[in-house]
């Protein structure tokens, strides 16, 4: 998430460090970090209309987005281990992995280019980081927010199954179990994902299209009627199994038996992925990456229950009719 730190896959809490692809992270860090940058949400802008991308103020960065894959800085690493609690370090990026970080820019949508071009401080890849990646306030003080992304560097050398699927079974218990949860996303590198969501975060920032606590009122037609506050979806929408889910705080790990019972509940609301009904940051993050990922890009997104080897059940979150029926406002984030 952004407002803070935001993991691809972890909590996002604005503002601070917000948590946006991997739930291994707890969430008490996350808590710990939510004080940093504070007044960074005021500077954020508005959706009001349904139809054009909105504006975003040019800050008159010409590097390249390319460009911007650089080594992190000291002052960095030692920000996210004193505050994350873990030994993070600097990976120095080889020329095979700059063309990855290159190709998996070139499938970011249009609409995040150009915010990206403007808020994008850095994308640093780092060793020991314990999601897979991050987006954080970065840049020093500014007139306009800046921020970076942090990547695990691992995930580099994944495909989109691979570190989904390892996202995901941190789910489950299966101690015991012929069950077993696999992702089908398909064989692009994991960093296509990655890139799609976090760079939704940058944008999301930049053009509050879901609502910001100090400034909950406005036209927010992705989120309204599906989110009651940030972490808390609507009565309709806040299903039991996935309230107490490990990914969000206070959540645990359940029986690998109960997986045909998530996902049953998982398809009776708009949220494209398990991940994605933890919060309405990540609930945005979550739905831009699957959707450009399915439909643009032509990958599957299966989640597939088996049981020695035998599938028993494949779901396809995209094509539920309660997500469906969100994407006509993605437009407006997109740039298509």
């Amino acid at each position: 998430m952004i407002r803070g730190i935001t993991y691809a896959t972890g909590r996002s809490r604005r503002p601070g460090f917000n948590l946006a692809v991997d739930p291994d992270m707890s969430l008490r860090s996350a808590v710990i970090l939510m004080t940093f940058w504070a007044g960074i949400a005021a500077y954020a802008g508005t959706i009001q209309q349904q139809g054009d991308t909105p504006a975003v103020p040019n800050l008159s960065r010409q590097e390249s987005l390319e460009d911007r894959v650089s080594s992190a800085p000291e002052s960095v690493l030692k920000r996210f281990s004193n505050k994350l609690n873990v030994n993070v370090s600097v990976h120095t990026v080889t020329p095979a992995e700059r063309i990855i970080l290159v190709n998996a820019l070139a499938q970011l949508t249009p609409f995040q280019r150009r915010v990206l071009q403007n808020r994008l401080h850095a994308i640093y890849l780092m060793d020991g980081l314990p999601g897979n990646a991050l987006t954080f306030p970065d840049g020093g003080p500014t007139a306009d927010p800046m921020n970076s992304i942090a990547v695990r560097a691992g995930a580099l050398h994944e495909t989109v199954s691979e570190l989904v699927t390892r996202k995901e079974r941190t789910l489950f218990d299966s101690a015991g179990s012929e069950l077993s949860v696999t992702v089908d996303g398909g064989t692009l590198n994991a960093m296509v994902y990655v890139l799609l969501h976090e760079a939704t975060h940058i944008v999301d920032f930049a053009v509050r299209a879901t609502p910001d606590p100090a400034h909950p009122n406005g036209n927010y037609p992705l989120v309204t009627g599906i989110w009651r506050d940030v972490i808390t979806p609507v009565d309709q929408y806040r299903l039991p199994i996935l309230m107490g889910i490990s990914y969000r705080r206070n959540g645990r790990v359940i029986p690998i038996a109960h997986a045909p019972e998530l996902y049953d509940a998982l398809g009776r609301t708009p949220f494209i992925s398990v991940y994605a009904s933890c919060d309405s940051y990540d609930d945005l993050a979550e739905l831009v990456a699957w959707t450009e990922l399915t439909v643009r890009l032509h990958q599957p997104y299966r989640i597939l229950i088996s049981k020695g080897g035998t599938v028993l059940q494949a779901i396809e979150p995209a094509q539920s009719n309660l997500v469906q029926a969100r994407l006509k406002y993605l437009g407006q984030l997109t740039g298509w």
